[in-house]
């Protein structure tokens, strides 16, 4: 949405089905050294990869002390593969495209889904809240020793 907030406002106003996946979600899936170490006893060419490219992207959580880099974009595809790991609640969403202090920003409207539709708000994205980050970190080491080697 950062990238490119217009094209973001005309996808959220669109009328497609949405799903919305925040940092503050992705931030729950974290690549601990447990889950890390799971990844790599596969002992494929496919795990080793993915190990490595793991531990170099673990280098920047590194300096802020934290308990391992979260994984972003394979939420997305978790959610695809299996919702059920998943929580969120359906809200209208609008993109600031008006202020440059803002621009890009995602904006739930109201907590309560009763007050958005009396506002007329239409209901326009599923908004991630919760990942049930062991079960996910088990889908994505089992996915991965599905792999062919090469």
């Amino acid at each position: 949405v950062y990238v490119d907030p217009h094209a973001a406002d005309v996808v959220f106003r669109s009328g497609l089905p949405i799903v919305m996946h925040g940092l503050d979600v992705t931030h729950k899936a974290l690549v601990t050294s447990e889950r890390l170490a799971a990844i790599e006893a596969l002992q494929t060419p496919v795990s080793a990869a993915v190990g490595s490219l793991l531990r170099f992207y673990g280098i920047y959580d590194q300096v802020k002390g934290g308990d391992g880099p979260p994984l972003h974009d394979a939420c997305a595809i978790g959610y695809v593969l299996r919702p059920e790991l998943f929580g969120g609640r359906s809200c209208h969403v609008e993109v600031e495209i008006a202020s440059e202090l803002t621009m890009g920003r995602t904006v739930a409207g109201g907590l309560k889904i009763a007050d958005q539709l009396d506002r007329g708000a239409e209901l326009n994205c599923l908004a991630i809240e919760e990942v049930d980050a062991p079960a996910f970190f088990a889908l994505l080491t089992e996915r991965l020793a599905r792999l062919p080697a090469a």
